[in-house]
């Protein structure tokens, strides 16, 4: 009998709490909220480094998680759109601007010249806009292929 990703892990974290005790109350409470929204950028910072370690199992363990899912995802979006409504107009609104904004800055895709289907890159999802690159769509698409192998 095969495992799910998700059992797997929860079977591996039960055995490291049995052997880990004290390990295992100070993980508890750094876990808790209150720990994590009082420490909330060494905190981001430690599970950034965590991924990036363990990029192959994490990448797994989402993928699984997502495919088992599907519903119970479908329905935490769509409460979240409707209780956001606003909130997501006004940022693809704020994105629309950005982006029209970049384009009559620039004019043309950074890596081949064309002038024709610009869209914004990010190299990194901040809110701060230092990241983006106007690229063509054909180059836009290489861009994302590179980042996926990679």
């Amino acid at each position: 009998m095969e495992v799910s990703k998700k059992e797997e892990h929860r079977l591996h974290m039960q055995k490291w709490r049995k052997e880990n005790p004290e390990k295992n109350k100070k993980t508890y409470l750094k876990s808790s909220r209150k720990y994590r929204s009082e420490n909330r950028i060494k905190c981001n910072k430690v599970t950034e480094e965590w991924r990036k370690k363990n990029k192959e199992y994490y990448d797994d363990y989402n993928k699984a998680y997502r495919k088992e899912n599907k519903e119970k995802i479908k329905k935490y979006q769509k409460k979240y759109y409707e209780l956001n409504e606003e909130k997501i107009k006004f940022q693809r609104y704020a994105y629309q601007k950005l982006r029209k904004k970049i384009i009559n800055e620039r004019k043309k895709c950074e890596k081949c010249g064309s002038k024709k289907h610009l869209d914004i890159h990010h190299k990194k999802y901040t809110n701060n806009g230092e990241d983006l690159k106007l690229l063509c769509r054909s180059c836009h698409m290489k861009e994302h292929e590179k980042t996926r192998h990679s």
